[in-house]
């Protein structure tokens, strides 16, 4: 998973093709604070995000759930 900001209310986060909406319904379930919602494709995810303070608490969450 590869995550990169698009301003500060938007984040795009790629996936290995097919996995999109497997990852973006794992993100809505973990009520991440300042997430506030999804929209998957096949290999790509728009997270959109209160502010980035948000985006970082994605970032971080993402890492610690790929470990």
């Amino acid at each position: 998973v590869k995550s990169d900001p698009a301003g500060p209310s938007l984040m795009v986060v790629q996936t290995e093709a097919g996995a999109a909406s497997i990852v973006a319904a794992s993100i809505d379930r973990l009520k991440i604070a300042g997430v506030v919602g999804t929209v998957a494709g096949d290999d790509t995810i728009f997270v959109a995000t209160k502010n980035r303070a948000a985006q970082s608490r994605l970032v971080s969450t993402l890492k610690q759930e790929a470990n």
